[in-house]
């Protein structure tokens, strides 16, 4: 699965097969939960394929508070694969001068019973 970035929707690049899910850009749609429920059914689809480890990349410029909380329910669906023993590792990318969205990455991280590193670009 490919989504092309927009104005209001980051970029996706969704690959089961290698194990890969990457999200990067700015993201405020005007309906986020419909945005992001295909990334989710999707992570849903790799709990089938059983592989043995996932990696995943957020590299946000902006996001909105609807965003906030689907990019929540992304990494809670994510907690999911780690837990039925995917070893499934975050990577959060900010610039180093972007403090909002390295603390984000901080409180996800809190949040979140899975691998996650914070990677200053």
């Amino acid at each position: 699965m490919i989504i092309e970035s927009s104005r209001t929707t980051p970029y996706v690049f969704f690959d089961p097969d290698s194990s890969v899910l990457e999200i990067r850009g700015n993201s405020s749609p005007e309906d986020a939960v419909n945005f992001y429920s295909k990334i989710i059914h999707r992570i849903e689809s790799v709990n089938q394929l059983k592989p043995a480890s996932f990696n995943v990349k957020f590299e946000m410029n902006y996001f909105n508070t609807s965003s906030a909380k689907c990019l929540f329910d992304v990494l809670r669906k994510l907690e999911v694969l780690h837990q039925a023993g995917i070893n499934t590792e975050i990577s959060w990318c900010y610039e180093e001068d972007d403090d909002d969205m390295m603390e984000s990455g901080e409180d996800y991280q809190e949040l979140i019973n899975l691998p996650f590193k914070l990677v200053a670009i």
